[in-house]
């Protein structure tokens, strides 16, 4: 197991979480979030080579499962949907690259699967192959998973982080690995957290952005590439009311269904039409993202983001090297493409290289890279359209 994690090591920086709900308070954008699914598959997160749905009945994971990430008590890959141990029902999940975290209603995290540099938030860096409490007298509200951290918010609006710490992607003013949440040194009221490789975004009450971590590319929106220990203001807008984060671009969405994008854009992730290389590989401060119609949620992955309209309709923009973008395809979108299919979905998440929607009966739809099953529809193969994920 160490050598195929030595393997999986350099992709780490490109495995994200992916969210499926809008924010965690604040004011809402002018066409509303609709109402979740009914039945089915309640909730779904795709990480870089594996998923997780939460139903009803239970939590289910299917992909690779080389540090115990699936939950199930072992270590072995699964190309369909198997039960997570335990009774524990979760209202949320979220994937970094070979590790899962939920959250309860009652605010208790949980994490599995590769506890590398403190990712899991115990107290060590063993691995996990069942969901384990993360260490915290917090009461969480919210949870996301990046490339070898964690970061959650509390019922206060306080952020909080632990595992790798390389970038300050913790931001605690350190570079130190955590094994146990710190607060970050953020502004109080947050309502909304993205995690991505090595930086991380947050949402204030008032619709700020704040970002800390790596910089390289210009991530952090504060019109530098300077790596930031402790939370910066993005520059030049306000109104958000949730946010996204990829590798190396960050996308936020504004009250009136907007979405703004900074960061990396050498495969279109910026989603204004204006691709790198040359002047536009990178804005290190928000540009508008064409998109057609106002949009609900946006969630990314390694280096596209997909929206959602308040008709169902899905739209994903940037790399799209295994038909992550869904428009039955291959190569890189620099302007949002309208997901191909007759599905209307009610919510969205994205992976590395993949995406899923979910229909108001719940019945859950991926798309994208399937080397390793992370579609959770029984096979290996790339799919650029929607295609079922099995059910358990």
């Amino acid at each position: 197991m160490p050598a195929l994690r030595s393997v999986l090591e350099p992709f780490a920086v490109a495995a994200l979480s992916s969210a499926v709900v809008l924010a965690c308070g604040g004011a809402g954008p002018t066409a509303a979030l609709p109402p979740g699914p009914t039945g089915g598959y309640l909730a779904l997160s795709v990480g870089f080579h594996h998923g997780c749905g939460i139903r009803a009945d239970a939590t289910y994971c299917w992909g690779m499962n080389v540090a115990g990430e699936l939950g199930d008590g072992m270590e072995r890959t699964s190309l369909r949907p198997v039960r997570v141990a335990g009774d524990t029902p979760l209202e949320e999940i979220r994937l970094g690259p070979v590790h899962s975290c939920g959250r309860t209603a009652g605010g208790n995290a949980f994490c599995w699967g590769a506890g590398d540099r403190g990712a899991l938030g115990n107290g060590d860096t063993a691995d996990r192959a069942i969901p384990t409490p993360v260490s915290s007298s917090a009461s969480f509200r919210a949870i996301r998973a990046g490339g070898g951290y964690t970061c959650a918010l509390d019922a206060e609006g306080a952020a909080w982080c632990w595992g790798a710490n390389p970038l300050g992607q913790l931001g605690d003013g350190t570079r130190e690995d955590r094994h146990l949440p710190v607060r970050v040194d953020a502004p109080a009221g947050l309502v909304a957290i993205a995690t991505g490789a090595g930086h991380a975004c947050a949402v204030d009450a008032g619709g700020g952005a704040h970002c800390w971590g790596g910089n390289g590319q210009g991530q952090l929106g504060d019109g530098t590439t300077e790596t930031r220990l402790s939370s910066v203001l993005v520059e030049g807008l306000g109104g958000f009311v949730a946010i996204a984060a990829g590798t190396s671009h960050t996308c936020a969405l504004a009250g009136d269904g907007s979405v703004w994008c900074w960061g990396e854009n050498v495969a279109g992730q910026l989603g204004d039409g204006q691709p790198g290389p040359g002047p536009h590989i990178r804005s290190v401060v928000p540009v508008r993202a064409q998109v057609p119609v106002p949009l609900v949620q946006i969630e990314s992955g390694a280096g596209h983001t997909c929206g959602l309209a308040a008709t169902g309709a899905a739209y994903c923009w940037g790399w799209n090297v295994d038909g992550q973008i869904g428009d039955g395809e291959l190569g890189d979108r620099a302007t949002p493409a309208r997901v191909q299919t007759p599905e209307r979905f009610v919510r969205i998440a994205a992976g590395a290289a993949s995406a899923c929607g979910i229909r108001s009966d719940g019945r859950a739809f991926c798309w994208g890279r399937n080397e390793d099953g992370e579609l959770g529809n029984g096979d290996r193969i790339h799919h650029t359209f929607p295609w079922p994920v099995s059910e358990p």
